[in-house]
C-alpha cells in the first residue's frame, strides 16, 4: 500500500521518538541506594499503556497542534526543582527548559514564557541568554525583532494565592500550550517532595494550580 508524504514524515518521527523514549527511560539508579526498587521502566510502561504511542512523539503532537490552533504566540514553560539543604535549584530542568524555549521559538516564531520560583528568575535569565534568547517583558509584541526571545515569571510558593494567580496568567499570557519540565508536584496528601522523600513544600512554586487553570482554559498540558 502507497503511504502519502505525511504518512512517511510520521513515521520518520515516531521512529525518532521511540529511540528518544528508550533513552531517557534508562533507570539510572538501579543499582543506588537512593532506589531500593528501580521504578523508571514500570511508570514508563504505564504511561505507554495509556497513549499507546512514543510518549515523545505525543508530546510532541500536542504541542504541534496546540500551536497550530492558536492564534496565541506564547507557551508556557514551567521549570525549578529546589535540593536542600542547599535551597538551590538542581541543574537538568533549568537547563533543558532554555533548550526547549529556544527550539519552541526557533520552529514556531512563538515566545517561550517561564515559570519557575521567585527566587530563580534572575539565574533563568541567565540560562535563557546563553540559549541565545534575549529577555522580554511583554508577551504580546510579535515584532519580527522581538522573536528571538523570551520571558521569565516567578510564580508564588503560596497555596491560596497560586489559585488567583494562576488563573490571572493564563489569561494574561494566553499561551498556545503548557509545559512542565523536572517539576515538583503534590502526592495525595498535597506534599511536595523530593525523590527521597524531603519535604520540599516551603520551597516550590505551586504551579500545579496553572496547570489545573490551563486545562480549564483547554490549553494543552505537557
Amino acid at each position: 500500500m502507497a503511504h502519502s508524504m505525511d504518512d512517511a514524515n510520521k513515521n520518520d518521527l515516531s521512529n525518532i521518538a521511540e529511540i528518544i523514549d528508550r533513552l531517557v527511560s534508562v533507570p539510572v539508579f538501579s543499582g543506588s541506594s537512593l532506589a531500593k526498587k528501580p521504578v523508571v521502566l514500570d511508570l514508563y510502561a504505564a504511561a505507554r499503556s495509556k497513549f499507546g504511542v512514543p510518549l515523545v512523539y505525543h508530546a510532541f503532537d500536542n504541542l504541534a497542534k496546540g500551536i497550530g490552533r492558536s492564534n496565541s504566540k506564547s507557551v508556557l514553560i514551567l521549570t525549578g526543582f529546589v535540593v536542600p539543604p542547599w535551597l538551590e535549584p538542581e541543574t537538568d530542568g533549568p537547563v533543558g527548559a532554555a533548550s526547549l524555549a529556544r527550539s519552541i521559538n526557533l520552529a514556531w516564531d512563538v515566545t517561550p514564557v517561564i515559570v519557575t520560583e521567585p527566587a530563580h528568575v534572575a539565574r533563568m535569565g541567565e540560562l535563557l541568554k546563553y540559549a541565545g534568547l534575549g529577555l522580554k517583558k511583554e508577551y504580546f509584541n510579535n515584532k519580527n525583532e522581538d522573536y528571538r526571545k523570551a520571558a521569565v515569571e516567578g510564580f508564588t510558593l503560596d497555596l491560596e494565592e497560586a489559585k488567583n494567580r494562576a488563573d490571572s496568567l493564563i489569561e494574561r499570557v494566553s499561551p498556545a500550550a503548557l509545559i512542565s519540565i523536572e517539576k515538583a508536584s503534590p502526592n495525595s496528601k498535597g506534599v511536595y517532595h523530593s525523590g527521597v522523600g524531603v519535604d520540599l513544600s516551603p520551597f516550590s512554586a505551586k504551579v500545579d494550580a496553572l496547570v489545573e487553570a490551563a486545562k480549564k482554559a483547554d490549553v494543552p498540558t505537557i
